[in-house]
C-alpha cells in the first residue's frame, strides 16, 4: 500500500514539513509526547493486539473492593459485552425507586419537563426519592427578574410483578411556579469562605423584593413507568462529557422486591445496542464503568463480572479509522479557522469579531432550534413543533452587533444554560448539539456538515478571550491578544503534527493486518487518502 499520498501530504501542507519527517520505530511513535495522548495509545495497542502481544481485557470483576468501579480501553469494548452477576441473587433492605428512570419515561409520554422530580411512596411502601431534571431558569427584563420553577409530583400505583420487568402506573401533576422580582442593587459586604474562614468585601449587592408568585398547573394525569431499584451500570467517557453516557438499570427479581438483578436471569447482554453503538462511535477516550448506588445493595461481597466475548482487531480497526476521519477533519477545520487571524496590532480586534461571526452565521443560517441544542436538551420554551423548522438566525439566540455582522446572543445563552444544567449542559460551552454530524435527513443522507463542531469550538474559544462571553478578559491588552492566538496556532499546529503522526501510524497497522480479513479495511483507508 503507498502511504505516501494526497491525504497525508495535505495535512503536511498545514504545518510546512514534508512527511519524511514522521518516520520512525514503533516506539519512537508509541513514547513521543507530542502525539495525540488517546489516539497514539489506542494506536499502540492495536499494533500490540494485530502482532498478537496483548489480547484486550476479556474478564475484569466489579467489586465493592474496587468502589464499583473499572477504568477501561475503548478496544476493551470490542465484541459482545456481558455483565454476569455471581449471585443468583442480591438483596436490597428497602424497596427502593429510582426516580430518574420514572422521569425519564414521564419526559418521552408527555414531551414535558421538570426543575425537581418527586417520586412518592404509594401502596408498595416505596422509599420516597427525588431527582432533578431541566426547567428552572430565570430571565431579567430591566429590573425584574421571572424565574421559573416546573415541580412533577408523582405517586406510584400498585406495581405489577408478574412481568419480568416489574411496571407500575404513576399518577400526579406538574405545576410551574412564577416568581416575579424586582432587583435593586447598593453597594454592600459579600462574604467570601477561604480555607474555612469567612471574611467580607466590598462589592455590589443584589436586593430582590418579591412581587408576584403564581402557581400554574402544566400537567396533570399518568404514566406508566418500571420500577426499578436505585443501583444501576452506567457507562462514561472520560474526559468528554459531551458524550452520553449509556446506563442498564437493575431490576426486582421477587414479589417482595427485596431481590434485584438483570432482566432474564444473570446472563445477559448489558446495554441497549443502538445507544451502546453510538458510545463507542463517539468515546474516543477511556471508559468508566461504574455500578451507581452501589451501597444500596446489601448483599456483602457481592460481585459482577464484565466479560468480553469474540470480537476481531479489524472491527476495532475500522472503529479507530471512522473516529479518526472526524477528528483529522475536525484538527484541519480548526487549523484553518485560526491561520485567518493576523497577529497584528491594528486588525487583530477585527480578525477575532470577523472569525466569530464567519462561524456563528454558518451554524445559525443552516441548523434549525431542535437540532441546535446538545443531545436534545431543548429548553422548554423552543419545545414546540414550529421550532423544528425554524433557523437559530431568526431566534433570540442571534443578534447584529454594532458593526452589522451576526452574533451569538451570548447573555441569552448564559440564561438558557440554567435551564438546562439538570440535562448537563454545564456551561455555554457545551450547549451545542455534539452529534450534529451524525444526523440524517428521512432519506438518510448527513443533514449537516461535520464541520458545524470545529466551527462552534473555534467561536466559543476566541469568544472567551476577546471577552464575550461573560464579560471575562475584558482588560485584555491588545498584547494579550496577539500572545493567546499565538499560542493557540501554535496548539493547534502540534494537533496537526500529532494526527498526521497517528494516521500514519494507522496505515501501517492496517498494511501488517491479517489479510483474511483486510477487505473491511479498504473503504476506510481509501477515505483516509482522500482527506
Amino acid at each position: 500500500m503507498k502511504r505516501t499520498n494526497f491525504g497525508l501530504l495535505s495535512v503536511c501542507v498545514l504545518v510546512g514539513s514534508p512527511l519524511s519527517v514522521i518516520a520512525g520505530t514503533t516506539d519512537d511513535f508509541c513514547f513521543n509526547d507530542s502525539i495525540y495522548p488517546v489516539h497514539r495509545d489506542r494506536a499502540c495497542n492495536l499494533e500490540k493486539w494485530v502482532k498478537n502481544q496483548q489480547v484486550p481485557t476479556q474478564l475484569r470483576q466489579v467489586d465493592i473492593e474496587n468502589s464499583a468501579s473499572l477504568l477501561l480501553q475503548p478496544e476493551d469494548l470490542a465484541g459482545d459485552l456481558l455483565l454476569r452477576q455471581n449471585d443468583n441473587f442480591l438483596e436490597v433492605s428497602k424497596r427502593y425507586q429510582n426516580c430518574k428512570d420514572v422521569y425519564e419515561s414521564f419526559k418521552n409520554q408527555t414531551n414535558q419537563t421538570a426543575g425537581s422530580i418527586e417520586c412518592k411512596t404509594g401502596p408498595n411502601d416505596f422509599v420516597p426519592s427525588s431527582h432533578y431534571g431541566s426547567g428552572n431558569y430565570c430571565s431579567i427584563s430591566g429590573n425584574i427578574e421571572t424565574c421559573y420553577s416546573p415541580k412533577l409530583t408523582l405517586t406510584p400505583g400498585v406495581a405489577d410483578i408478574s412481568q419480568i420487568q416489574p411496571v407500575t402506573e404513576y399518577s400526579g401533576n406538574l405545576v410551574k411556579t412564577t416568581r416575579k422580582n424586582e432587583l435593586s442593587y447598593r453597594q454592600g459586604y459579600i462574604p467570601v469562605t477561604n480555607g474555612g474562614i469567612t471574611f467580607f468585601v466590598k462589592g455590589t449587592v443584589t436586593d430582590r423584593k418579591q412581587t408576584s408568585l403564581v402557581n400554574e398547573q402544566l400537567w396533570s394525569g399518568s404514566v406508566k413507568s418500571p420500577v426499578n431499584p436505585t443501583p444501576y451500570f452506567e457507562l462514561s467517557c472520560v474526559g468528554e462529557t459531551r458524550v452520553d453516557p449509556v446506563a442498564i438499570s437493575l431490576t426486582y427479581q421477587d414479589k417482595n422486591m427485596t431481590q434485584v438483578g438483570f432482566i432474564g436471569g444473570a446472563f445477559i447482554s448489558a446495554f441497549d445496542k443502538s445507544k451502546f453503538e453510538i458510545f463507542k462511535q463517539k468515546c474516543a477516550s477511556n471508559v468508566q464503568l461504574n455500578l451507581v448506588n452501589y451501597h444500596d445493595i446489601a448483599t456483602e461481597n457481592w460481585s459482577f463480572n464484565f466479560e468480553r466475548t469474540g470480537g476481531s482487531y479489524i472491527d476495532e480497526l475500522v472503529r479507530f479509522g471512522e473516529q479518526l476521519l472526524i477528528d483529522v477533519k475536525y484538527v484541519i477545520d480548526e487549523h484553518n479557522i485560526l491561520q485567518k487571524i493576523s497577529p497584528n496590532a491594528d486588525t487583530i480586534k477585527n480578525d477575532i469579531r470577523a472569525e466569530i461571526s464567519a462561524n456563528w452565521e454558518t451554524i445559525s443560517s443552516t441548523v434549525t432550534v431542535h437540532d441546535f441544542f446538545n443531545a436534545g436538551a431543548i429548553p422548554q420554551r423552543y419545545k414546540s413543533d414550529g421550532f423544528s423548522a425554524t433557523f437559530v438566525v431568526n431566534t433570540e439566540l442571534s443578534v447584529i452587533g454594532p458593526d452589522y455582522l451576526p452574533m451569538p446572543n451570548f447573555p441569552f445563552m448564559a440564561q438558557l444554560v440554567e435551564e438546562l444544567k439538570g440535562e448537563g449542559v454545564s456551561g455555554i460551552d457545551n450547549m451545542f448539539n455534539l452529534s450534529i454530524g451524525n444526523l440524517k435527513n428521512k432519506d438518510k443522507t448527513a443533514k449537516y456538515s461535520s464541520d458545524f463542531l470545529a466551527n462552534w469550538d473555534s467561536m466559543i474559544v476566541l469568544s472567551h478571550i476577546s471577552g464575550l462571553i461573560n464579560g471575562e478578559n475584558n482588560d485584555n491588552t491588545i498584547e494579550d491578544l496577539i500572545f493567546q492566538i499565538e499560542l493557540l496556532q501554535k496548539r493547534s499546529q502540534k494537533n496537526v503534527q500529532g494526527i498526521r503522526s497517528v494516521i500514519e501510524h494507522f496505515l501501517y497497522i492496517a498494511s501488517i493486518a491479517d489479510a483474511a480479513e483486510i477487505e473491511k479495511l479498504n473503504d476506510l483507508r481509501s477515505k483516509l487518502e482522500k482527506i
